[in-house]
């Protein structure tokens, strides 16, 4: 329709909408295990390594907490989105718990990967090995 009739169709717009909400929340945990999230190393790199890989923990467990959080958030949303059958204002009346559930789903496997490598950093700190050195 875009070319014939020069007018992309209406539900276009509002799926690629839906598309970028998934792939941004999917993306999340794919992000971060690849490392492509942003890092400031200023401070870290200047301190001791036990030090540093303890920080790295702590950081470690509050990105996890903070995780849960919107877990625990998005949840909530999630629940009450099912119970009152939410839909898009739009012509289609899209049901929206499929785009919004993939927030969630984003979330728990970022919380995942977090987990992962909060097990691997306490193994490397009781191994002696310095964090930054055994993920690269």
């Amino acid at each position: 329709m875009r070319y014939v009739l020069d007018q992309p169709p209406i539900i276009a717009e509002e799926y690629s909408g839906y598309a970028l909400v998934a792939l941004s929340f999917l993306g999340m945990a794919y992000t971060w295990q690849e490392r492509g999230h942003v890092r400031v190393t200023a401070l870290v790199s200047r301190l001791p390594v036990k030090v540093s890989s303890w920080l790295r923990v702590l950081t470690l467990v509050l990105a996890f907490a903070f995780t849960i959080a919107l877990i625990d958030t998005t949840y909530k949303y999630l629940a009450h989105s099912f119970k009152i059958g939410m839909v898009s204002s739009t012509y289609y009346r899209t049901p929206l718990q499929g785009p919004q559930m993939t927030i969630m789903i984003g979330f728990i496997l970022l919380a995942l990967l977090i987990i992962v490598e909060i097990i691997k950093a306490i193994i490397d700190i009781r191994a002696g090995k310095a964090i930054e050195e055994a993920t690269k």
